[in-house]
């Protein structure tokens, strides 16, 4: 593979309240919520869809705060993907966040340390 060349396309993804998720699935309205701050957010489904060649990859998700501050690293995670003919779907529950400030996040996914995606 050259240097540089994208390892795949992100198709869609979204970070969905758990219980929003449990009631709509990946059509729910993207957010994450917490009690109070700096807390625990509530659990949440962090939804993807890849389209990258078959083989193992490693996927990793960063959250980051409105003040450009990493506030979360999630991975990376050793993934199977199925091949670019076909959708990889991933649907991971993260329940481990502490965020420390509101407003805003940018949520990044990553293959192969490749940036393919931000919400």
């Amino acid at each position: 593979m050259l240097r540089g060349m994208p390892v795949g396309e992100l198709v869609h993804a979204t970070v969905v309240d758990r219980r929003v998720w449990d009631a709509e699935g990946e059509a729910g309205a993207p957010g994450i919520y917490l009690t109070a701050l700096p807390s625990r957010t509530l659990p949440f489904v962090v939804y993807r869809q890849w389209k990258v060649p078959t083989g193992y990859v490693a996927e990793e998700i960063r959250f980051t705060a409105p003040s450009g501050l990493t506030a979360h690293r999630w991975g990376p995670q050793t993934r199977w993907m199925r091949g670019a003919m076909d959708l990889t779907v991933e649907a991971d529950q993260i329940d481990d966040v502490i965020l420390r400030e509101t407003g805003m996040y940018l949520v990044s996914f990553i293959i192969e340390g490749q940036v393919h995606g931000e919400i």
